[in-house]
């Protein structure tokens, strides 16, 4: 229920985005789906796991929102941040790829922040490819360059659809969650988790980490 008004309050922003009416009926489905969601506890969908990683890209190789998904879960960063990348937030930094957050939920306490990968992995390969192919629009994974709160949303559904197609019980918020745990299940350092995930604390980590 909480994910269906979450759905439901996307198509109400892109309705007013678009300029059009949000009529008295659709006032009352939203009082609908707020009564619903407020009779079920928020509980977590399950992380994305490294094996849900291998078959999202078996089932969508090579489909810009798969590589978005897959960078997500390999920095453990949110969806909603890596879907904001622009073009020119990638670079090339011989042996790396640099990847810039400039957009997002932090940003503005802490600033931009960079992530680095070998240049000649799958991943960084993905990313060159699909900057090359969007230059024109200047962005990733929008399709235009307005930046729109209608095509985020759009791109989180598309994105929703996708993760279920692999795994029923996960969602965009399964990513940074199961990347982060896959982290920690490596044996990488806590301090070193933290660089990825900007957590403030190492209790806060833990307990995003359900540990």
């Amino acid at each position: 229920p909480t994910t269906e008004m979450s759905y439901w309050v996307t198509i109400l922003t892109g309705l007013r985005v678009l300029g059009l009416e949000v009529t008295q009926e659709d006032k009352k489905a939203t009082t609908k789906f707020q009564q619903r969601a407020n009779a079920f506890p928020v509980a977590h969908p399950r992380p994305f796991r490294r094996t849900d990683v291998n078959r999202l890209h078996d089932l969508f190789d090579k489909d810009p929102l798969q590589v978005a998904i897959s960078l997500a879960w390999h920095t453990g960063q949110r969806m909603g941040d890596i879907l904001q990348l622009a073009c020119n937030d990638i670079e090339v930094r011989a042996p790396y790829v640099v990847v810039t957050i400039r957009r997002g939920k932090v940003i503005q306490k802490i600033g931009p922040y960079t992530l680095s990968m070998v240049d000649n992995s799958p991943l960084a390969v993905s990313l060159l490819e699909i900057r090359k192919e969007r230059e024109e629009t200047g962005k990733l994974f929008l399709w235009s360059d307005n930046n729109s709160d209608t095509e985020r949303a759009t791109n989180t559904i598309l994105a929703n659809a996708m993760i279920a197609e692999v795994e029923p019980l996960c969602e965009c918020r399964s990513i940074r969650r199961g990347g982060l745990q896959h982290m920690a299940e490596q044996g990488t350092s806590l301090e070193l988790i933290m660089m990825f995930s900007k957590h403030a604390s190492k209790e806060m980590l833990l307990r995003y980490l359900d540990y």
